[in-house]
């Protein structure tokens, strides 16, 4: 696990897949995971412990998304985005995986199938960004009573 931590823009390794620039004196954080079962726990782990008023619901989407990122690739690696933006915070979630995420319609009896419609019920704005390496980002209010 690797962990770097920015203000302003991305460095060159580091650039935001969705392409858009960082608002002056932005923060950034950027964890590095490899793929597999404790991923999600030690994504979520981290991002209860950044000094931002995340809301509840920026660590279950992106939990969610770390663990697709596991379930559904062959990835090695997966990269977890934090950002603060003016509006909120925008979370990415990048893995070196194969496929791109599609929301799906589970019957009401499956067990896996709706983390992609949570993402589209409960965050702001999301979006699957066009890129070689599969990226989903969403973006929530931070939770200002913390």
């Amino acid at each position: 696990m690797r962990i770097w931590i920015g203000h302003g823009g991305y460095g060159d390794d580091m650039q935001s897949h969705t392409h858009q620039a960082l608002p002056e004196g932005s923060a950034w954080w950027l964890l590095r995971l490899e793929a597999g079962p404790e991923a999600a726990r030690r994504a979520r782990d981290w991002l209860e412990h950044l000094s931002l008023p995340l809301q509840q619901t920026a660590v279950l989407l992106a939990h969610e998304l770390v663990i697709n990122s596991t379930i559904h690739s062959d990835a090695k690696h997966i990269w977890l985005t934090v950002v603060a933006v003016p509006e909120g915070v925008r979370i990415e979630v990048v893995d070196d995986g194969c496929g791109q995420p599609e929301a799906k319609r589970p019957g009401p009896l499956a067990t896996s199938g709706r983390g992609l419609r949570w993402v589209d019920a409960l965050a702001d704005d999301w979006g699957v960004a066009p890129r070689q390496l599969t990226h989903v980002w969403f973006q929530v209010p931070l939770e200002r009573d913390r």
